[in-house]
């Protein structure tokens, strides 16, 4: 594990906590933790007065649809309860510890407000964020951005939509899937130095997918996980685990001893610069191929063009239709001989990209 601390000292690592890293936190009901999935299908079926069958999808859904129409004022009073279950009274020194590390960005799948208030006792304040606020309104790193909802935003009109706890708000076309933040968790992924996941099961379909179509994040990603229980077999969550990453079986402790173990290298981080938008050219030696008019068209109507015409254009003598050689270029070459950085500026779709 040593190897992730200088991973996430640099300020350019995601942290990204799923339901086993709130379970140890306390609670307004003064619980032994928080409720999981089944417990909390549990406590949804004694208030709807059913059979739960420990789902809880189903659930939320049937006491919504069918509790709810019987009895409106139950409404109510699951909203109590979930707010007393997922607003925190205090973190465990666990929690505090791994919020001191810089993290670039925070994204959780838990109602609870943990994140914030172990933010706040390591002295940074992270601004509570639901999918549907918009993007452009937190230019602020310190965000925890809640993908099932905040229990800060629950409400009636919430608590079946963008509160994700039922079958139908899962379902719901404000998913975090079509929303603008799922935009920037990909490009916070991909500039990403890490990405560590706490207490996360990959019980969100809409984040293994993601981790699935690419699997470059592979080798930086890191699942902390809780230690083996006697005679549990993780085979299966283990597999699925180390396919997406590196996993680490420390538990939420281990991990926050690692942080206090190296608290100096994260005190005095400076934010280093990472090339993960640059990749390197190489020269394609193969034959030359004719362009086809389809590949025109993408080239004019999409800006795609494939670097096999790329290179024809720019190394053959011949005179080639679909590329123009810039003067320009010869400007840059001389420039770059006498400079060590050289900076391209240019309108919005006016051929910087295919320039250099």
């Amino acid at each position: 594990m040593e190897k992730l601390v200088s991973k996430i000292a640099n300020g350019k690592a995601i942290l990204f906590v799923g339901a086993g890293f709130s379970k140890s936190a306390t609670n307004l009901n003064k619980e032994d933790e928080l409720p999981l999935a089944k417990k909390l299908a549990n406590n949804i079926g004694r208030i709807g007065d059913f059979n739960d069958s420990g789902d809880l999808k189903f659930a939320a859904d049937y006491f919504l649809n069918v509790c709810c129409l019987k009895e409106p004022l139950l409404k109510q009073e699951l909203i109590e309860y979930l707010k007393n279950a997922f607003t925190i009274k205090q973190p465990q020194n666990d929690h505090i510890s791994i919020m001191k590390v810089p993290w670039k960005r925070v994204y959780t799948t838990n109602y609870d407000d943990l994140v914030e208030i172990a933010g706040r006792l390591a002295d940074k304040r992270f601004d509570a964020i639901n999918i549907e606020d918009p993007t452009e309104k937190y230019s602020n790193d310190l965000l925890c951005v809640h993908i099932n909802g905040s229990i800060a935003s629950l409400n009636e009109d919430s608590l079946n939509t963008r509160f994700k706890l039922s079958h139908s708000s899962y379902l719901s076309p404000e998913g975090f899937q079509n929303s603008n933040w799922n935009y920037i968790f990909k490009k916070d992924l991909e500039l990403s130095s890490a990405i560590v996941f706490i207490g996360y099961s990959l019980y969100d379909i809409e984040i293994e997918k993601i981790l699935y179509e690419n699997p470059s994040f592979r080798g930086k990603v890191f699942f902390i996980q809780s230690k083996k229980d006697n005679g549990r077999d993780t085979t299966k969550e283990d597999y699925i685990f180390n396919k997406y990453g590196y996993l680490y079986r420390v538990g939420l402790s281990g991990f926050a001893s690692l942080i206090e173990k190296n608290s100096s290298a994260f005190l005095s981080y400076s934010e280093e610069f990472y090339t993960e938008a640059f990749t390197k050219y190489e020269i394609l030696e193969s034959p030359k191929e004719t362009i086809r008019e389809k590949d025109i068209e993408s080239f004019l109507r999409h800006g795609e063009l494939s670097l096999r015409y790329l290179q024809e254009g720019l190394t053959s003598d011949q005179v080639v239709p679909f590329l123009i050689k810039r003067n320009q270029i010869n400007k840059l070459l001389n420039l770059v001989d006498q400079n060590p950085i050289v900076c391209i500026t240019g309108e919005l779709g006016n051929g910087k990209t295919f320039f250099l």
